[in-house]
């Protein structure tokens, strides 16, 4: 391995199982945790409000950038098709909703609560008077269930389960031990 600065393959993908489920691990922690902001979770919450049983089919949602019209950070939803349209505006001093007039709430699913219109709440199982720790929780619950859509969400590769790398044996060959091989 030091002589040609390479790890073996079998070495390699579990690393990579274990970044990945870490990365979803860490996803997921952002939805229990009031500290920092964590853009996987933000990421994965927006998409998994499609996920939500009640959910219909015709509200997409956007997070910019700066302005309206600014660099799409996050979205969900089809905004061509729909008759609901929220844009979240993302600054330095936090999120805000196009037409909520206030300054900017540095809670993300905050300002994503205020986007859903009372009659969606509902629907998906929250309150009129939902907070935003309520969201999270629905949403967090959801995401420790659906590890697998949290990984497709992310776009992370899928690795083959099962699937077990022939190892180098003491001979120098490559097989699998007591195969026969």
């Amino acid at each position: 391995m030091t002589a040609s600065a390479r790890l073996p393959l079998e070495v390699a993908e579990h690393a990579r199982e274990y970044l990945q489920q870490l990365r979803i691990n860490r996803t997921n922690e952002g939805f229990y945790l009031k500290t920092g902001g964590n853009p996987d979770t933000f990421k994965v919450g927006l998409n998994l409000l499609e996920v939500l049983p009640g959910w219909p089919g015709n509200v997409a949602i956007a997070v910019r950038q700066d302005s309206e019209v600014g660099e799409l950070l996050y979205s969900m939803g089809d905004s061509q098709t729909v008759d609901t349209h929220p844009i979240i505006v993302k600054t330095q001093a936090g999120y805000q909703c196009q037409g909520h007039d206030g300054e900017p709430d540095p809670l993300f699913f905050s300002v994503v609560l205020q986007a859903l219109p009372v009659t969606l709440r509902s629907q998906i199982g929250l309150s009129a008077s939902a907070s935003e720790q309520d969201l999270r929780d629905l949403l967090g619950n959801l995401a420790v269930s659906r590890r697998d859509k949290v990984a497709q969400i992310l776009s992370l590769q899928a690795i083959k389960p099962g699937f077990k790398w022939p190892l180098r044996l003491a001979d120098g060959r490559v097989g699998y031990p007591l195969s026969g091989r």
